[in-house]
């Protein structure tokens, strides 16, 4: 993992990662078959607006692989946020 700055939300992150891989949202919930509105709720830091809450970890790990990122540190990174 390369270029994760200190203090970047889980959201952030993927976010700054998705766009300097020139993805957009549409390409992420296409990969992932997932619906495009999931990914904007992650997008946003809107994990509760997910759907199916008990899922969210296995999105942001699905997420995470798409972009070539560690899936544990953004889960890890999740768990941090919402212990906080």
């Amino acid at each position: 993992m390369e270029d994760i700055s200190a203090g970047e939300t889980v959201s952030e992150l993927l976010v700054s990662t998705r766009e300097k891989l020139g993805l957009s949202q549409k390409d992420v919930a296409d990969t992932l078959f997932l619906q495009i509105t999931f990914i904007q709720s992650i997008d946003e830091g809107l994990f509760n607006e997910l759907p199916k809450r008990a899922y969210i970890k296995g999105y942001l790990r699905s997420y995470a692989r798409a972009l070539d990122l560690d899936p544990d540190y953004i889960i890890g990174l999740y768990e941090l946020e919402k212990d906080s």
